[in-house]
Protein backbone atom coordinates (compact mmCIF):
# COMPACT_ATOMS: atom_id res chain seq x y z
CA UNK A 1 0.00 0.00 0.00
CA UNK A 2 1.52 3.24 -1.20
CA UNK A 3 0.68 5.92 1.67
CA UNK A 4 2.28 8.92 -0.67
CA UNK A 5 1.97 9.78 -3.99
CA UNK A 6 5.56 10.76 -6.15
CA UNK A 7 5.98 14.00 -6.88
CA UNK A 8 5.07 13.52 -10.34
CA UNK A 9 1.88 11.65 -9.09
CA UNK A 10 1.41 14.43 -7.21
CA UNK A 11 1.70 17.37 -10.34
CA UNK A 12 -0.78 14.82 -11.80
CA UNK A 13 -3.51 15.56 -9.26
CA UNK A 14 -2.53 19.49 -9.07
CA UNK A 15 -2.98 19.62 -12.61
CA UNK A 16 -6.52 17.51 -13.01
CA UNK A 17 -7.74 19.94 -10.07
CA UNK A 18 -6.67 22.78 -11.85
CA UNK A 19 -8.64 21.56 -15.01
CA UNK A 20 -11.80 20.20 -13.11
CA UNK A 21 -13.89 23.13 -14.20
CA UNK A 22 -15.17 21.88 -17.83
CA UNK A 23 -15.60 25.41 -19.18
CA UNK A 24 -14.26 29.18 -18.10
CA UNK A 25 -15.90 30.02 -14.65
CA UNK A 26 -17.88 33.23 -15.25
CA UNK A 27 -15.84 36.62 -13.74
CA UNK A 28 -16.66 37.15 -10.26
CA UNK A 29 -19.26 39.51 -10.11
CA UNK A 30 -20.61 41.36 -6.73
CA UNK A 31 -23.74 40.71 -5.21
CA UNK A 32 -26.58 42.39 -5.67
CA UNK A 33 -28.18 44.30 -2.42
CA UNK A 34 -29.80 42.10 0.09
CA UNK A 35 -28.18 39.11 -1.36
CA UNK A 36 -25.63 36.96 -0.42
CA UNK A 37 -22.19 36.44 -2.49
CA UNK A 38 -22.02 34.04 -4.87
CA UNK A 39 -17.85 34.52 -4.52
CA UNK A 40 -15.44 35.05 -1.83
CA UNK A 41 -12.65 37.29 -3.34
CA UNK A 42 -9.28 35.71 -1.70
CA UNK A 43 -7.47 38.88 -2.67
CA UNK A 44 -4.74 40.34 -5.49
CA UNK A 45 -1.68 38.64 -5.39
CA UNK A 46 1.94 38.82 -6.07
CA UNK A 47 3.70 35.80 -7.72
CA UNK A 48 7.44 36.14 -7.26
CA UNK A 49 10.35 33.63 -7.32
CA UNK A 50 11.65 32.77 -3.95
CA UNK A 51 14.92 33.59 -4.46
CA UNK A 52 14.85 36.32 -6.92
CA UNK A 53 12.04 38.13 -5.59
CA UNK A 54 10.92 40.37 -8.14
CA UNK A 55 6.92 40.72 -9.10
CA UNK A 56 5.79 41.47 -12.51
CA UNK A 57 2.76 38.46 -12.45
CA UNK A 58 -0.19 39.55 -10.59
CA UNK A 59 -3.45 37.30 -10.05
CA UNK A 60 -7.22 38.48 -8.66
CA UNK A 61 -8.68 35.57 -6.94
CA UNK A 62 -12.43 34.30 -6.10
CA UNK A 63 -13.35 31.37 -5.02
CA UNK A 64 -17.16 30.25 -4.92
CA UNK A 65 -19.35 27.90 -2.21
CA UNK A 66 -18.81 24.87 -4.75
CA UNK A 67 -14.88 25.41 -4.59
CA UNK A 68 -15.01 26.90 -8.11
CA UNK A 69 -11.60 29.07 -8.83
CA UNK A 70 -11.93 32.32 -11.14
CA UNK A 71 -10.42 35.41 -11.11
CA UNK A 72 -7.72 36.86 -13.80
CA UNK A 73 -4.21 37.23 -14.46
CA UNK A 74 -2.13 39.83 -15.52
CA UNK A 75 2.21 39.56 -16.26
CA UNK A 76 3.05 43.67 -16.45
CA UNK A 77 6.56 42.60 -17.87
CA UNK A 78 4.74 41.21 -20.99
CA UNK A 79 1.28 42.68 -21.34
CA UNK A 80 -0.57 39.49 -21.11
CA UNK A 81 -4.00 39.61 -19.06
CA UNK A 82 -6.14 36.21 -19.57
CA UNK A 83 -8.72 34.63 -16.81
CA UNK A 84 -7.63 31.65 -14.38
CA UNK A 85 -9.61 28.88 -13.70
CA UNK A 86 -9.63 26.00 -11.31
CA UNK A 87 -10.81 24.12 -8.05
CA UNK A 88 -10.09 23.70 -4.64
CA UNK A 89 -10.21 20.38 -3.52
CA UNK A 90 -12.56 19.99 -0.26
CA UNK A 91 -11.23 17.07 0.95
CA UNK A 92 -7.25 18.10 1.14
CA UNK A 93 -8.09 21.90 0.94
CA UNK A 94 -5.58 22.11 -1.94
CA UNK A 95 -5.99 25.01 -4.64
CA UNK A 96 -5.52 24.91 -7.93
CA UNK A 97 -5.27 26.70 -10.65
CA UNK A 98 -4.66 27.56 -14.54
CA UNK A 99 -4.10 30.58 -16.56
CA UNK A 100 -6.25 30.79 -19.88
CA UNK A 101 -5.59 28.10 -21.61
CA UNK A 102 -1.72 27.44 -20.18
CA UNK A 103 -1.04 24.17 -18.53
CA UNK A 104 1.15 25.76 -16.48
CA UNK A 105 -0.44 25.42 -13.18
CA UNK A 106 -0.32 26.98 -9.51
CA UNK A 107 -1.15 25.37 -6.05
CA UNK A 108 -1.25 26.40 -3.29
CA UNK A 109 -3.32 25.23 0.22
CA UNK A 110 -6.31 27.09 1.29
CA UNK A 111 -5.09 28.33 4.76
CA UNK A 112 -2.25 29.82 2.72
CA UNK A 113 -4.85 32.30 0.83
CA UNK A 114 -5.81 33.81 4.38
CA UNK A 115 -2.20 34.70 4.85
CA UNK A 116 -0.24 37.70 3.59
CA UNK A 117 3.11 35.80 2.09
CA UNK A 118 2.30 32.29 0.90
CA UNK A 119 4.24 29.37 -0.67
CA UNK A 120 2.62 27.61 -3.89
CA UNK A 121 3.98 25.39 -6.33
CA UNK A 122 4.35 25.95 -9.85
CA UNK A 123 3.52 22.79 -11.83
CA UNK A 124 5.32 23.08 -15.53
CA UNK A 125 3.53 19.81 -16.43
CA UNK A 126 3.91 16.67 -14.05
CA UNK A 127 7.85 16.68 -14.43
CA UNK A 128 8.96 20.44 -13.52
CA UNK A 129 7.40 21.62 -10.49
CA UNK A 130 8.96 25.09 -8.62
CA UNK A 131 8.56 26.51 -5.17
CA UNK A 132 7.56 30.10 -5.62
CA UNK A 133 5.81 32.84 -3.20
CA UNK A 134 2.31 34.44 -3.30
CA UNK A 135 2.33 38.00 -1.69
CA UNK A 136 -0.82 39.85 -1.21
CA UNK A 137 -1.10 43.17 -2.02
CA UNK A 138 -2.63 45.44 0.90
CA UNK A 139 -5.53 47.16 -0.15
CA UNK A 140 -5.08 50.52 0.14
CA UNK A 141 -7.29 53.01 2.51
CA UNK A 142 -8.99 55.52 0.46
CA UNK A 143 -8.03 59.37 1.48
CA UNK A 144 -10.55 62.11 2.82
CA UNK A 145 -8.33 65.06 1.89
CA UNK A 146 -7.31 65.90 -1.40
CA UNK A 147 -4.22 64.51 -3.14
CA UNK A 148 -1.09 65.53 -4.61
CA UNK A 149 -0.24 65.00 -8.23
CA UNK A 150 1.73 61.89 -7.50
CA UNK A 151 -0.38 60.51 -5.25
CA UNK A 152 -3.69 60.92 -7.64
CA UNK A 153 -1.20 59.42 -10.16
CA UNK A 154 -0.54 56.20 -8.23
CA UNK A 155 -4.74 56.49 -6.99
CA UNK A 156 -5.40 56.46 -10.65
CA UNK A 157 -3.18 53.29 -11.44
CA UNK A 158 -4.01 51.65 -8.65
CA UNK A 159 -7.60 51.96 -9.93
CA UNK A 160 -7.03 50.92 -13.03
CA UNK A 161 -5.20 47.81 -11.71
CA UNK A 162 -8.53 47.10 -9.92
CA UNK A 163 -10.40 47.13 -12.86
CA UNK A 164 -8.20 45.72 -15.00
CA UNK A 165 -8.22 42.58 -12.45
CA UNK A 166 -11.83 42.14 -12.25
Amino acid sequence: MKLFPSAQEYSQQAIALANTPSAQPPPPSPPEPGQQADWLPMGVWALAQEEKGDAYMFFQISIDKDGVVSGAYQNVLSGEKSPISGQVDKKTQRVAWKIGSNNTVIETGLQNLTQDVASCLLHFGPDTTQTWLLVRLKQPEMPNAPQSASEEKELKLFGEIQLLLK
